[in-house]
């Protein structure tokens, strides 16, 4: 089993059981911190993150 394929089945997981998750591929992550922070935005965002139970990255 890749680690993508466990990382999202323990996010499932965790949604089945009322957790707030978010998945990001980790490109993709690192593209919206820096257009967030470019758009000065990073405060947000990263409180936006912070509200999640599990990040999965």
């Amino acid at each position: 089993m890749r680690k993508t394929h466990l990382a999202t089945a323990i996010g499932v997981e965790a949604c089945k059981k009322g957790y707030n998750v978010k998945f990001f591929r980790t490109a993709a992550l690192v593209n919206r911190l820096v257009e967030a922070r470019k758009g000065g935005e990073l405060s947000g965002f990263l409180k936006q993150l912070s509200k999640a139970s599990f990040n999965m990255r």
